[in-house]
C-alpha cells in the first residue's frame, strides 16, 4: 500500500511540473496587432527562429531547406511565414496548430490554379496570399 501511494505522488508531482511548464511556455505567448508585427523583424533562418523560439514572430523560410519541419510548433508567437510552393506541403500539418499565425505568403509564381487552391484547402483557416 506503500508503494501505491509513492507512485501517486510521483505522478501527481509529474503531471503538475508539466502543467507549471505548459503555463510558462504559454505566457510567453502574446497576439501583436498590425503596427507592432510590422515593426518586428522577419527572422530568415529556422536555426535561429529555433534557438530563441519565443522571440520569432515574422518567418522567412523560401528557397531553404528545413529538416525538422516539426520543430515549427515551439514558435508560440509566429504570426507570419513566408514560405515556397514546395515548403508548404511539409508545413502544412503544423501551420494551424500554432495559434497566432494569421498569414502564410507563398511563393508561388509558378504554381497553377489548382496548384493554389490545394494549397488553401491544406492551410484552412489562415489567410494566404501568393506571389507576395
Amino acid at each position: 500500500m506503500r508503494k501505491q501511494s509513492q507512485v501517486q505522488t510521483i505522478v501527481l508531482f509529474l503531471v503538475l511540473f508539466f502543467l507549471f511548464l505548459l503555463q510558462s511556455v504559454l505566457a510567453h505567448a502574446q497576439s501583436l496587432s498590425a503596427e507592432e508585427l510590422e515593426s518586428k523583424p522577419v527572422v530568415q533562418s529556422f536555426d535561429e527562429a529555433i534557438g530563441n523560439p519565443t522571440e520569432v514572430y515574422r518567418l522567412f523560410l523560401c528557397n531553404m531547406e528545413v529538416k525538422k519541419v516539426a520543430e515549427i510548433e515551439k514558435l508560440v508567437n509566429l504570426h507570419e511565414i513566408y514560405l515556397d510552393n514546395t515548403q508548404v506541403k511539409s508545413f502544412a500539418n503544423y501551420l494551424p496548430k500554432l495559434k497566432f499565425l494569421q498569414t502564410v505568403f507563398v511563393e508561388a509564381s509558378t504554381a497553377s490554379i489548382d496548384e493554389k487552391e490545394k494549397i488553401k484547402q491544406l492551410l484552412t483557416g489562415l489567410k494566404v496570399i501568393f506571389d507576395f
